[in-house]
């Protein structure tokens, strides 16, 4: 140390080795960087493939067309010759079905397979008569007020659209066979269109009784 210098206590300094590494962390804030810019959010898209489909209204449609499209077979016919038929009467107020009981007997039956007449569309009509579809809208409207939530009541109302949607256009042509069902049965919304039913039903009965009483085997 030179003379007259006052003494200076030396700072003590670490070898390299020994010395922390620092690394600073950019501030998003100055350099302009957005902090959702390097890491763009993904949404996580649900997966619906494995929801399970099924169904949830109790209405089979088959319950209420049973007695249209598959009659039940009758338990005896009566011991006639030829043809005839009736219908039978209004048994209420509110009656407005009509019954048409139609017989033929084996030779007239064999007439109709001979000739080809058994295959001959006397009408077509609705699956679904008024009357029927007026029973359906009543049970859909049941099982709508009973849904236990909307979840399920909306699962219903898509139900109940795809069968209205069969319905409105399923028809069915009315053969010989279906008026044999004994009693072929057709229902209407009143009184008055009931008895101009019956008056179309007795009309195409008497034309077919004249088409198998002219042809001869």
């Amino acid at each position: 140390m030179p003379p007259n210098e006052p003494y200076q206590r030396r700072r003590y300094v670490p070898p390299e080795y020994l010395r922390p590494s620092v690394t600073s962390s950019p501030n998003p804030a100055q350099s302009g960087a957005s902090p959702l810019s390097e890491q763009p959010l993904t949404p996580n898209t649900p997966s619906y493939d494995h929801v399970p489909i099924q169904r949830h209204s109790r209405i089979v449609l088959l319950d209420f067309l049973r007695d249209r499209i598959a009659p039940p077979t009758p338990p005896t016919f009566p011991d006639i010759e030829g043809i005839d038929w009736r219908f039978d009467d209004f048994e209420r107020s509110d009656d407005n079905e009509v019954r048409l009981y139609l017989y033929l007997s084996p030779e007239y039956v064999g007439k109709t397979q001979y000739f080809g007449i058994e295959h001959e569309v006397f009408e077509k009509e609705p699956v679904a008569d008024e009357v029927t579809l007026q029973r359906i809208e009543e049970t859909m409207q049941h099982e709508i007020a009973a849904a236990p939530s909307p979840h399920y009541r909306a699962a219903l109302e898509l139900e109940h659209e795809e069968m209205r949607r069969w319905l409105s256009g399923q028809t069915m042509g009315l053969t010989i066979a279906n008026y044999r069902a004994f009693p072929f049965r057709r229902n209407f919304p009143d009184r008055l269109r009931a008895m101009l039913g019956r008056q179309k039903l007795n009309k195409i009965m008497s034309d077919l009784k004249k088409k198998l009483d002219d042809v001869k085997r």
